[in-house]
């Protein structure tokens, strides 16, 4: 698998962008940024997430991730990169990041 770790951080600032009270995709220095639809990946990447327990979720804008254990959202994109919610930073590779997640929970890869 090649999928690479997707920052999802503003380049100038350095922070996550937040929705606001207008629906707006704003980061801390007032930057708007456009919201990236994940999709559902390749077989290969589904295979590996369904084996860990995760579930294909769609939101009612249109939006793919799948749901894991403990809550944890994993996006895949299109241009070969990934986010997850699941509370590791820059992980080495794909697997090396669920590996990372799971753990907690006592869930191996």
């Amino acid at each position: 698998m090649s999928r690479t770790w997707y920052d999802n951080r503003c380049p100038t600032c350095k922070q996550r962008p937040k929705i606001n009270a207008k629906g707006e995709l704003l980061c801390g220095c007032g930057k708007s940024h456009v919201r990236v639809a994940g999709e559902k990946g390749t077989a290969e990447d589904a295979a590996i997430l369904a084996a860990k327990g995760f579930k294909l979720a769609h939101s009612a804008n249109g939006d793919t991730y799948y749901l894991g254990p403990g809550d944890c959202l994993v996006w895949l994109y299109a241009n070969g990169t990934f986010w997850g919610s699941c509370g590791v930073e820059n992980p080495g590779t794909f697997e090396e990041y669920l590996e990372e997640a799971l753990k907690p929970l006592g869930l191996k890869m």
